[in-house]
């Protein structure tokens, strides 16, 4: 499966006064609104971003404003967060702020209709509070190229899981 561009080709992600920004893509063999359902569901968390223990969702979860509260895991840096919402539409764009006392982290996916699926682009910008917080994210050999690869990665298998799981369910009824 292929993300973005190939390792060898990557540069590394640009760096402006402790922020570090990377965007990378996926094609998703989904419509966006199997994107969209799985970037939304709260009972997906855990498996798109397992470095984020987080509490229930808010029932207006993922409405944009929506907040839920956890902890972080990023390298060895541990810290208390908060994960909001700030532009939730549907089948086309979801972006979340991931708040904690070190740093701040935004995430945003675009979803954009292919034939026969889905480009996904994920962004993301994470920028540190202190330079304790960086060395500890970086001496955990956690980075934000890897974190958005692997946020691309399950995003692609739940998904398609998803709409091949819909696919079956028609063909087997009518067999039946």
């Amino acid at each position: 499966m292929a993300i973005g561009p190939l390792r060898s080709e990557r540069s590394p992600a640009p760096r402006q006064g402790g922020v570090r920004h990377v965007e990378r893509r996926v094609f998703v063999n989904a419509p966006p609104r199997i994107v969209w359902a799985t970037l939304g569901d709260p009972l997906n968390v855990a498996r798109l971003f397992p470095e984020l223990k987080l509490g229930p969702a808010e029932p207006a979860w993922p409405a944009a404003s929506a907040c839920r509260r956890g902890r972080v895991r990023l390298g060895l840096l541990r810290s208390e967060a908060t994960l909001e919402s700030l532009e939730a539409r549907p089948s086309s764009t979801f972006r979340l702020r991931i708040a904690a006392a070190t740093f701040d982290e935004e995430w945003c996916w675009r979803l954009q209709p292919r034939a026969g699926g889905t480009l996904v682009v994920h962004a993301a910008t994470f920028q540190s509070g202190d330079r304790v917080a960086s060395l500890l994210v970086r001496l955990g050999r956690d980075s934000v190229e890897d974190r958005v690869e692997a946020h691309l990665r399950a995003v692609k298998s739940i998904a398609e899981d998803d709409w091949t799981r819909s696919q079956q369910r028609p063909r087997e009824s009518r067999l039946s």
